[in-house]
């Protein structure tokens, strides 16, 4: 992942007024303000600030902040308060925030799901269950009764949730015991059923 921070001008204006202190022309004087802005894999993110620099049209000489005269500095800060950095430089907050709604949206949805399959489970479900801090496996349904489950557990367990694919190998089963409907939807509700797979 490539970060930093990147400027780009977005206002400029030539100064009538002002006299270049290197070649002494007046009218000459362009002064112009760089927006900075964080970027994340180059898409830029949020603002960071601005900044000002002048340049002479006619000898080029250029001149940061803090090496201009306080004439320059004026017309500096007046162009930086009538500037505003363009909307643009917030897309890596506009990408974040509507990729979080989408993926409320999908829990929103899986949760939905995941509670219709607890309701009416099927044989050959798998549950991703989380057994404790840093510590999940799967249970699959064998068979299904009128108010009961009957289980297979995995002999194995993961430290990541994101880690469930790589224990789902049916070697790794083994006949469990059995549950009631009533405790299975009471696990799903305390969220130790974290989802429901079914084929």
């Amino acid at each position: 992942m490539v970060f930093g921070t990147k400027g780009k001008v977005i206002n400029s204006q030539v100064q009538p007024n002002l006299i270049c202190p290197h070649c002494n022309t007046q009218g000459k004087i362009k002064t112009s303000v760089v927006a900075k802005y964080f970027h994340l894999t180059f898409i830029p993110t949020f603002p960071t600030g601005k900044s000002g620099f002048s340049q002479c049209d006619h000898c080029k000489q250029t001149l940061e902040e803090n090496q201009m005269p306080p004439a320059f500095r004026n017309a500096i800060n007046e162009l930086k308060n009538n500037s505003s950095a363009p909307k643009w430089m917030f897309s890596g907050v506009f990408l974040i925030l509507g990729l979080g709604m989408l993926m409320s949206i999908f829990d929103k949805k899986n949760h939905a799901e995941d509670a219709n399959f607890i309701s009416a489970p099927v044989a050959g479900d798998k549950y991703h269950m989380k057994l404790g801090y840093r510590e999940y496996t799967i249970y699959r349904v064998n068979k299904v009764t009128a108010d009961s489950l009957y289980l297979d557990f995995n002999n194995y367990s993961v430290n990541k949730a994101t880690g469930y694919h790589r224990i789902d190998k049916e070697e790794n089963y083994s006949p469990g015991g059995a549950i009631s409907n009533a405790d299975a939807q009471k696990l799903f509700d305390e969220g130790k059923i974290e989802n429901i797979i079914r084929d």
